[in-house]
């Protein structure tokens, strides 16, 4: 599957991957017990090896991710990881068979993923934007270890490998899902790019309030 990426933002401080299984953070903080639980590990693997992206919880049973996060092939499994944010809260790894992939009219996917998780969670989304954001007050999430941080608006802080998926958050709301990483050795050279979210609100609506 090939996929179309319509990017709409990339910063000089940010730069994510989900190629690598480094997973670190460059001049980060990391969060409060009470921020930002919504962010989701993603994972697929084999008996060889793994592969780890980010997502965003944007309902009780959905989350949204980058497309390239999915492996399709049988042997592989895919995983969703939610509560893992405080270290000490109840953490749930959900198998994911379902998932929905973006096509346009064209039938061009973009890097853009919803995951169905197989039960209903407790722990509160993350809401979705109504309008593109103004200002500079925004927020990168990313795994480091075992510890979730966060990357902000200042030069020379960012993300790193292994968080493709994750979001962009501006006031609260996510606006960007990371699809585009630049340099993976030397992170801060290139920037990382996000799909923009609103470009995509009426179909992530549809398709998380469509009835069985």
């Amino acid at each position: 599957m090939h996929f179309c990426k319509d990017i709409f933002l990339s910063s000089p401080g940010v730069a994510v991957s989900s190629v690598s299984l480094q997973k670190r953070i460059i001049g980060g903080q990391n969060c409060k017990d009470d921020e930002w639980q919504y962010h989701v590990k993603v994972y697929r693997y084999d008996h060889t090896k793994y592969e780890i992206c980010g997502g965003s919880l944007i309902s009780d049973q959905w989350v949204l991710t980058a497309a390239h996060c999915w492996n399709s092939d049988p042997s592989w499994v895919n995983e969703a990881h939610v509560g893992l944010h405080p270290k000490r809260a109840r953490k749930k790894m959900y198998p994911i068979t379902q998932r929905e992939v973006y096509r346009d009219s064209n039938s061009r996917y973009h890097d853009i993923m919803l995951l169905k998780l197989p039960e209903k969670t407790t722990i509160r989304p993350i809401k979705l934007p109504d309008y593109p954001p103004l200002g500079s007050d925004w927020l990168c999430l990313t795994w480091s270890g075992a510890l979730l941080q966060r990357a902000g608006e200042k030069g020379g802080v960012g993300g790193d490998q292994g968080d493709c998926g994750g979001g962009f958050v501006f006031k609260n709301r996510l606006y960007g899902v990371c699809v585009f990483t630049g340099d993976p050795l030397y992170a801060l050279n290139k920037p990382s790019a996000f799909l923009d979210v609103c470009a995509y609100k009426k179909w992530i609506d549809d398709t998380i309030n469509q009835k069985p």
